[in-house]
């Protein structure tokens, strides 16, 4: 059994959660699913709730908190978020702030793992990405990125598992019924990754992961085949390194790397 391991239990623009394992402590990304929605898909993975150690917030749109509060008032697992999301998070959801409520660390030993954040370029202030590694191990979380950077590229380097936002089609953004404005936002430095610039990104990694799970599709504006021709395309020239394993998260389908029913976007060339 590896010593990472990512479960994706939801992902899209109507919530977001992942399941992260690293040897034997266990972390949620994000809590974008009702708390009783949350129990009912962690049961279908085989884990209490009671297992977390700690849960991470990378922002404060709703997609990504629309559990939290609920998740505050029935558990005292602490729950990382910086500074600015803690102040919306609090007006947003009208809840108080508990002592459940830490600051999320640019660096930082949460049960026996590292952790470290870096900033991500996205219309919430004080957006974060996450690398959490154990030994050699690291899976690396990076949703809802306007665009990509060099502290986003430095983070993949050598991880075991990358979480990577494809959120849409550029031709079919531009061609779809979203308002102008809306359009406008998306395509921004600080909007949503495309999976052309996905795909890209993953493509120059020097040392490319292990697996790669594509997160945040759009449910107009992409599709999943797409998304994974995108990184077939932009992997199929690269040399000295293994092709990764490529899996969709979905956002009403658990998808993870201990999922044996998953193929490789690969498998048929093997």
């Amino acid at each position: 059994m590896s010593t990472v391991n990512v479960t994706m239990l939801a992902s899209g623009s109507k919530g977001n959660a992942a399941l992260i394992r690293l040897g034997v402590s266990f972390f949620l990304i994000d809590l974008g699913l009702s708390c009783r929605e949350l129990q009912k898909r962690l049961k279908q993975v085989g884990l209490a709730i009671e297992r977390i150690e700690a849960v991470f917030i990378t922002h404060y749109h709703n997609d990504h908190i629309k559990g939290l509060a609920a998740f505050l008032k029935n558990y005292k697992i602490p729950v990382y978020a910086t500074n600015a999301a803690w102040r919306e998070i609090a007006y947003r959801l009208n809840i108080p702030l508990t002592s459940a409520c830490s600051l999320l660390p640019e660096e930082a030993e949460v049960a026996g793992v590292k952790v470290e954040t870096f900033p991500v370029p996205h219309d919430a202030a004080e957006t974060k990405g996450l690398r959490l590694s154990l030994g050699d191990e690291a899976c690396v979380y990076i949703s809802d990125a306007g665009c990509v950077t060099p502290e986003m590229a430095a983070a993949a380097e050598g991880a075991a598992v990358l979480v990577i936002e494809a959120n849409h089609d550029v031709a079919l953004l531009k061609a779809g019924s979203y308002p102008a404005q809306l359009k406008r936002r998306i395509l921004g430095r600080r909007g949503h990754l495309a999976n052309g610039a996905a795909a890209e990104f993953v493509a120059a990694l020097k040392r490319p992961p292990r697996t790669v799970i594509l997160a945040h599709l759009s449910a107009e504006n992409n599709r999943p085949a797409l998304a994974l021709q995108a990184m077939q395309d932009a992997l199929a020239n690269k040399e000295g390194s293994p092709l990764p394993n490529i899996l969709v998260a979905a956002q009403d389908k658990i998808v993870g790397t201990e999922l044996p029913e998953q193929p490789s976007v690969f498998a048929d060339e093997k």
